[in-house]
């Protein structure tokens, strides 16, 4: 995201001031959430690692053998999606 050069510079003049003035800056947000691990080969899926994204209410669902992040959204769309590529393929093993 791309901020305007005059608000960036005005919020960060403002934030110096601040602490000129002896007003701590605020402590950075924690996010209490786990990570779930969530191994389905044994179903048709993957070995899915569903992690908490900081600052929003969404998820990542990472592959964990590639490393790589598949998909982001909500807990129910994760898992709703996740269930969705489990009996894609289904389908594909049982025809070999």
């Amino acid at each position: 995201m791309k901020f305007p050069t005059r608000t960036l510079r005005s919020a960060l003049d403002a934030a110096d001031h601040e602490r000129a003035i002896g007003i701590p800056d605020r402590e950075p947000i924690s996010d209490d959430r786990e990570v779930i691990p969530l191994d389905l080969r044994t179903h048709g899926g993957k070995n899915w690692q569903i992690e908490p994204r900081l600052g929003y209410t969404s998820c990542r669902v990472r592959d964990m053998d590639s490393g790589a992040v598949e998909f982001c959204g909500t807990m129910k769309q994760c898992l709703r999606w996740m269930s969705r590529q489990a009996v894609r393929r289904l389908g594909s093993r049982n025809l070999q």
